[in-house]
């Protein structure tokens, strides 16, 4: 079993995977063959002092083996002290028989799957750091990194399972407020992007700019632990696939369901019982499979669906040209698992085979959930406003000539 978190920074944070795995525990057969992987900023190796001591103590009590890559708040100097060993089809430095930490540009079979790390990041806050006490040149990587890691990918064929670090590739990291002061960092997020342009991967998981996000295959984590082989085996469990005529039952359970619970705090009880009329919801449906008209998904689970998108050639008159995404809606009980993203994926790679280099959107101004997961995926907002439903809606655009 592998388990990902990332940034405890030591003392102030490590509580949050020791809580988890305190109920953990109690439903999962755990042992040291299991592994928890923290993606940076671990904080165990910072002074050598009652702090380091004690997060390698809280780290040593759980009941998995921690592996972890460095991110840029770490003590270098007690890292490169530490020896250097082979683990797994890599190098690797242990602290203790249970704290394995995983060494830049190095692949590592775990569990059968192929593992690339590489930690490191860029300190935005450096200039009220003092060097080699708070602040460690070696959090960016040296050129002998850089091409080890390129070096091993090529003997991998350009093809591993997972690739895990600290920061992410230069596409992902704008899409994060924060990045604009990240600019010492522009030499490793290029890197990584050679790296996300060239080699096959399932999945991308990254700390450093705390947020959880799910972003096509980049999986951001922060107060989030996830649990490798649920995310795998949910996966394969997703099934995409055309609306065909048939559906209105389905598309207006989800449409429905969808519209109660998030916009339970935006539109008016009144409003919201007229608008979540099951009967009119399936007749509307019905005419639009029947009339051809849009452009519909649906996204099973287990043969159960629970995500649905539609979009078409934008309705507004003087956005011609512009694709429009009309609605994305899902079932609450599998939000944050990564299926908006898949559904996501599809419809962009839709409309742009469609000849589309722009789409737009209209949401909620109140609806911050889903701006955040719009912005994610690099929408951003315009001047244009409405009102709907005694609500202000904001329009969000896309160049996707840019990717």
């Amino acid at each position: 079993m592998v388990y990902l978190a990332a940034d405890i920074h030591g003392y102030i944070e490590v509580k949050k995977v020791t809580r988890f795995f305190e109920e953990e525990i109690k439903k999962t057969k755990l042992s040291e063959n299991d592994y928890l992987i923290i993606l940076g900023d671990v904080g165990l190796c910072w002074d050598n002092g009652e702090s380091d001591n004690y997060v390698r103590k809280m780290l040593e009590s759980l009941p998995v083996t921690v592996l972890w890559v460095d991110g840029n708040h770490e003590n270098f100097d007690i890292i490169d002290a530490l020896p250097v060993t082979d683990w797994h089809g890599g190098k690797a430095q242990f602290i203790g028989d249970k704290i394995i930490h995983l060494m830049r540009g190095y692949v590592y079979e775990i569990f059968g799957k192929k593992f690339f790390a590489f930690g490191g990041a860029y300190s935005t806050d450096k200039m009220i750091r003092e060097e080699h006490i708070s602040w460690w040149e070696r959090e960016m990587p040296s050129q002998e990194e850089y091409e080890r890691g390129l070096a091993n990918l090529q003997k991998e064929g350009y093809r591993v399972d997972y690739i895990i670090t600290h920061t992410v590739n230069s596409k992902t990291a704008t899409l994060f407020p924060d990045n604009e002061f990240a600019k010492g960092e522009k030499e490793l997020q290029d890197y990584f992007q050679k790296i996300a342009d060239t080699v096959e991967f399932e999945n991308w998981f990254f700390g450093h700019w705390h947020v959880d996000c799910d972003i096509d295959k980049f999986i951001g984590i922060y107060y989030d632990i996830i649990k490798l082989a649920e995310r795998e085996e949910e996966q394969k469990k997703s099934e995409i696939r055309k609306v065909q005529i048939g559906d209105e039952k389905i598309l207006a359970n989800i449409h429905i369901t969808s519209w109660r619970t998030a916009f339970d705090k935006i539109l008016s009880d009144e409003i919201l019982e007229k608008m979540t009329d099951i009967k009119k919801t399936e007749e509307m449906y019905k005419y639009l499979l029947e009339n051809n008209i849009g452009n519909g998904t649906v996204l099973s689970i287990d043969s159960k669906p629970h995500c649905i998108a539609f979009w078409d050639k934008s309705r507004e008159k003087d956005m011609q040209g512009y694709a429009e995404l009309i609605c994305i809606h899902s079932l609450k009980e599998n939000w944050g698992k990564g299926y908006g993203s898949m559904i996501m994926d599809y419809v962009l790679k839709e409309i742009k085979n469609a000849g589309f280099t722009k789409v737009m959107l209209w949401v909620f101004e109140e609806n911050t959930r889903a701006r955040k997961f719009y912005e994610k995926y690099g929408f951003t907002i315009s001047q244009k406003t409405k009102t709907s439903f005694n609500a202000v809606e904001v329009m969000y655009i896309k160049d996707l000539s840019l990717e």
